[in-house]
């Protein structure tokens, strides 16, 4: 009788190896692409908070009456972040309109505003 040898082989092959590089490789991908959109979303909300906050000053400040008729154009700066903060304040037959618009720029290179229309009656200031 013949005896007949069996040969065990220890380790893997190349295609094994491979596959599972290019599986880590999409999976860490996948991971890291997850991460920078969480972050983005994150910093997306924060600059819609601080422009939330910077509307509610300016509609106090309107209500005190401290913007006159006509448009007002500045900057603002809160926490590094740029706004603009733009009024535009006209007579209303009776009233006085005023038109707050907040705009920013999203770290994704998008434009994004906020607009708030309010009515105060006319100052008595000659």
């Amino acid at each position: 009788m013949r005896s007949q040898k069996h040969i065990t082989e220890a380790g893997f092959y190349l295609v094994e190896a491979m596959l599972a590089l290019a599986l880590f490789a999409l999976f860490s991908t996948t991971l890291l692409m997850a991460w920078q959109n969480l972050a983005n979303q994150k910093a997306e909300q924060l600059m819609l908070s601080y422009a939330l906050d910077i509307a509610q000053d300016e509609l106090e400040l309107f209500r005190q009456a401290k913007y006159q008729q006509g448009e007002s154009i500045r900057q603002v700066s809160v926490a590094g972040y740029q706004y603009q903060v733009v009024w535009n304040v006209r007579d209303t037959e009776g009233w006085e309109e005023g038109v707050l618009q907040i705009k920013w720029q999203l770290p994704s290179e998008k434009n994004q505003q906020i607009q708030f229309i309010l009515y105060r009656l006319p100052l008595d200031i000659p």
